[in-house]
Order: C-alpha cells, then sequence, then structure tokens
C-alpha cells in the first residue's frame, strides 16, 4: 500500500491530493498548488505595448515537461475525477480502520496475562512471545501451522473443500489457490510449492497496490488523451466552419461579380439593339419614299402611254421622263446594318469549366524531366520538363550538382518557364538534375535525372594525339599526330541563312 499511497500523494504540498488537476503531461497536481505554482507572470512592457507578448512556458514539477496553460489559467484544467474518487475511497477506508486491541495471549498462567503477538489458525489459540516459543515452537508438524498477526477480529475460517474437516492454512502457489495441510501431505497439491497464508496476503497485498498505482498513472494518462482528443475535435469543428465561411464568402462575392458583369454586358446589348432598329428604321423610311415615289412615276408613265393624240402625249412627255430619270441613279440597295450583333458571342470558353474545377488549394505533383528532350553540350546543358498533374504552379527551380558528390549542389533561379539551361558546367561530366514545382501550399520535387556534358574533338599537343566523340561520348577515333607548329582552331561556316556567333569562354 505504500506505493499507492506515494501515487495519491501531491509532489507540490506531498499530502493527499485535493481537487486534482491533470497536467498536459498526464501528470496531476492539487488545484491549490496549481494555482500556486503556475502563477502567471505579468509580460514585459517592451512586448506589451506592441501587443506581442509570447504565451509563457510552465514546467511540470514532476517531470519538468514544458507546456502552456489554455487561456483560463491553471481554473482552465481538467479535473481529475478519478483520482480524487480513489483518493476518497482511501481515506474512508483508513478513517475505518480501528486501532487494533490487544489480544491478551490465552497459554499465560499469570495474571493479566501478557499480549498476543501470533494467533495459529491451526489451533485457533493465540500466543505471547514467550509462550509461542515454548507450546508452539515451529519444528515438526507445528512448523506448517499457518500463523497470523494477533488482532482481536476474527479472522474468516474457510473450510477445505477436499477434507472437510480441516481448515485452509496454507497457499498453493502452483494452482493459486487455497489448501489444507491435508492438501500438501497426501492431497493433489502434495508435490505443488505451497506458502502461509500470511506472507501470500501480504505479498498479494503489495503487488495489487503496486499494480492500482499503475494503473492510476495509466488512467490520467488515458484522460489526458482523451482531453486532447475532444480539443481536437473542438477546434477541427471550428476549423471547418471557418473554411464552410470562407468558401461562402468566396461564392457569394463570385456571384455578385457574374451578376454585375451580366448586368453590364445585358446593357450593352440593349444599347446596340437600340442604336440597330434605329439605323434600320432610319433606312427603312427613305426607301419606303423611294418607293412611294417610284410608284407614283409608275402610275403617271402608264397613264401618258395611254394617251392616243400626239400633242398632247408630247406635252407631258418630258415631265414624265425627268419623274423617271430621277430614279435611275439610286443607290444600291444595302443594308446600313446587319441583324448580326457585334457583341453576339461571351468569351467563356474556359470560364464555366474552370468555376467547375473549383477545389481547395492542393500542393503540385512531381514534375517529370522529360530526358528524352535534354540535351547537353560542352560545358552546358539543357533541361526540359513538364508538370505533374493539373495542379497550378507558381514556379520552378533546378537544383544540380555532380552526380558521384552529394554536397556542394547549387539552385538555379525561379521560373516560370519549362526548361533551363544550366551552363558553366565542366566537360564529359555527369550530372545530376532535380526540378522543384512550387505554389502557395508548397513544393514537389521531381526523380533524379543524371545528363552528361558532351565531348567533341579532344587535342593532346603534347600528347600528340587527336580524338573525336559523338553525341553520347563514344570515342569514333583516335590517332597519333605529331605538331611541328602551335595549333590554332579554325571554323568553316557556310552562309545557309543562318547566324554564327562567337562567344569568348
Amino acid at each position: 500500500m505504500e506505493s499507492l499511497v506515494e501515487e495519491l500523494t501531491c509532489p507540490v504540498c506531498l499530502d493527499l491530493y485535493e481537487q486534482p488537476v491533470l497536467l498536459p503531461c498526464a501528470h496531476s497536481l492539487c488545484k491549490r498548488c496549481a494555482g500556486q505554482v503556475f502563477v502567471s507572470r505579468k509580460p514585459h512592457s517592451q512586448h506589451a505595448w506592441q501587443g506581442m507578448a509570447p504565451k509563457e512556458q510552465h514546467v511540470c514539477p514532476s517531470c519538468r515537461h514544458e507546456f502552456q496553460l489554455p487561456g483560463l489559467g491553471a481554473d482552465g484544467l481538467r479535473k481529475n475525477t478519478t483520482l480524487q474518487n480513489i483518493v476518497d475511497r482511501y481515506r474512508k477506508a483508513k478513517n475505518n480502520t480501528a486501532v487494533p486491541k490487544a489480544v491478551p495471549c490465552e497459554m499465560c498462567d499469570g495474571e493479566p496475562p501478557a499480549d498476543a503477538v501470533k494467533t495459529c489458525l491451526v489451533c485457533d489459540t493465540s500466543y505471547c512471545e514467550a509462550c509461542l516459543s515454548k507450546y508452539h515452537p515451529m519444528k515438526a508438524g507445528l512448523a506448517r501451522h499457518a500463523l497470523i498477526e494477533a488482532s482481536a477480529a476474527t479472522p474468516k475460517v474457510l473450510m477445505c473443500t477436499d477434507h472437510v474437516q480441516e481448515k485452509v492454512n496454507m497457499y498453493c502457489k502452483t494452482d493459486e489457490c487455497l489448501v489444507c495441510s491435508l492438501c500438501k501431505l497426501v492431497g493433489k497439491h502434495k508435490d505443488h510449492e505451497v506458502a502461509a497464508v500470511s506472507d501470500t496476503f501480504h505479498q498479494k497485498k503489495e503487488s495489487i497496490g503496486g499494480r492500482v498505482a499503475g494503473l492510476i498513472q495509466q488512467n490520467a494518462e488515458v484522460e489526458c488523451f482523451v482531453g486532447k482528443i475532444q480539443e481536437t475535435m473542438t477546434k477541427a469543428g471550428q476549423n471547418c466552419a471557418g473554411i464552410q465561411w470562407r468558401v461562402e464568402a468566396f461564392a457569394q462575392s463570385l456571384t455578385t461579380a457574374i451578376m454585375k458583369r451580366k448586368n453590364e454586358l445585358q446593357m450593352r446589348v440593349a444599347m446596340e439593339k437600340d442604336q440597330k432598329l434605329k439605323t434600320l428604321g432610319q433606312q427603312l423610311g427613305q426607301w419606303t419614299d423611294t418607293g412611294t415615289g417610284i410608284s407614283a412615276a409608275i402610275t403617271e408613265a402608264e397613264a401618258l402611254l395611254n394617251e392616243e393624240d400626239p400633242i398632247t402625249f408630247l406635252q407631258a412627255s418630258k415631265v414624265v421622263e425627268d419623274r423617271i430619270a430621277t430614279f435611275k441613279f439610286l443607290e444600291k440597295r444595302k443594308l446600313k446594318t446587319t441583324e448580326q450583333f457585334i457583341h453576339n458571342t461571351l468569351g467563356v470558353s474556359d470560364l464555366e469549366q474552370r468555376v467547375s474545377s473549383l477545389d481547395f488549394m492542393k500542393a503540385p505533383e512531381p514534375p517529370r524531366i522529360l530526358t528524352q528532350q535534354c540535351t547537353a553540350g560542352r560545358d552546358y546543358i539543357t533541361v526540359r520538363w513538364a508538370a505533374g498533374g493539373k495542379t497550378p504552379v507558381d514556379t520552378y527551380k533546378i537544383w544540380y550538382g555532380k552526380s558521384d558528390q552529394g554536397t556542394g549542389w547549387q539552385q538555379t533561379v525561379s521560373s516560370t518557364f519549362t526548361s533551363l539551361a544550366i551552363q558553366k558546367l565542366e566537360e564529359n561530366t555527369s550530372y545530376a538534375v532535380v526540378v522543384v514545382a512550387k505554389n502557395a501550399k508548397g513544393t514537389a520535387s521531381s526523380q533524379r535525372v543524371d545528363i552528361k556534358t558532351r565531348r567533341g574533338i579532344v587535342l593532346d599537343y603534347d600528347g600528340g594525339s587527336i580524338s573525336y566523340y559523338d553525341q553520347h561520348h563514344n570515342l569514333i577515333k583516335s590517332q597519333t599526330q605529331q605538331f611541328s607548329e602551335p595549333v590554332y582552331p579554325c571554323l568553316d561556316v557556310k552562309d545557309q541563312g543562318g547566324i554564327l556567333s562567337l562567344v569568348q569562354d
């Protein structure tokens, strides 16, 4: 029970817990002790006016684990209800335990008899120290009797199930059960290991007490973890609610912008409609008047053609001819506008698809280096790649270094292009290349690809040889050559519409 008492003792006041509270590390303190130990210090004035006071770190008195108190301070710590119940039960059991009364020795001749120290469960007799050694020496058959501390409380008497006339006075460790003396002497527990009931009682009590102490600590850890789960559930609900609110606000703003734009577009269509109808109306009036004039001229000409008197016909013919001549040079009958509207097509080729595919931002997928399209020169390599998926990418950069070296890698500047040339490299050297894609959510790296700079012609002036290599660095031809004079490079340029640039390396 001593180990159990230790588990029920506050590490600050060294007394049994009073209203224990649970710390984030699963240890416990009295509520009063926690309030005294974790006194919040006022923030330094330099931070106070800036509103940047950092959260104060506190240390558990038991394990020195650092943590931060909730917003309410020590009052915000969870109550360790289970531990409080165990402490209450322990106090009640301790208070109910009366001071043992002295038991008189039943074998003493003098008056008053001495206080007994042991009681034999087999003899059912209590002995003082002197009588115990005189009348009940632990020898021969008496050595197998079970002795317990003398107590006024009448011990429970249990009879053996196999030998109904015998009291159980031993504990079989092999079968873990109570047995009598006959069970050990001639019964089925003859060859088993046994122990005195009192010894086993104390051992078991101490063992179970220690295990209960361990369970108390485990229960505190479980309650602490349950508290973390509940706190995480609350925060998860709050975070999701915040995200839902932002999604709703975004949808509302998007809807408002679309409705505003719709009204603007409809207004432009209405204005164009009014302009077209006005133009066509004016043109309709003009051509209606022209048609009326032509009809009048036709009527007048037909009346003249019915005239049989030459004199009258000739007198009126001049007027009719002039009337007909006014319609000879009419403008070409062409509409000044069409039924088609200028703004008859909305530029929404991918807008609907983009709105339908709206999603929460994700980190980019790893880009793919297009090895077949990568090229290399004597002192440069050109890397080409493609995006790994449809997630938007803000920028790309390349990490590169010699393939046989794990350190000393370099990186290029960020770029939005999907190809990049890396220059000023060593010739005939293999370089490892990794492309990194980045957006607001995170980064993703491609698989490593090795690209080797090329060899062309290698002239060994001192050794007297010339070697030729193809684009795959395979030796084509090597020949010995003695040089009697200095050697200079020469370029033979043919004009085929291209441009030749010479750059000093």
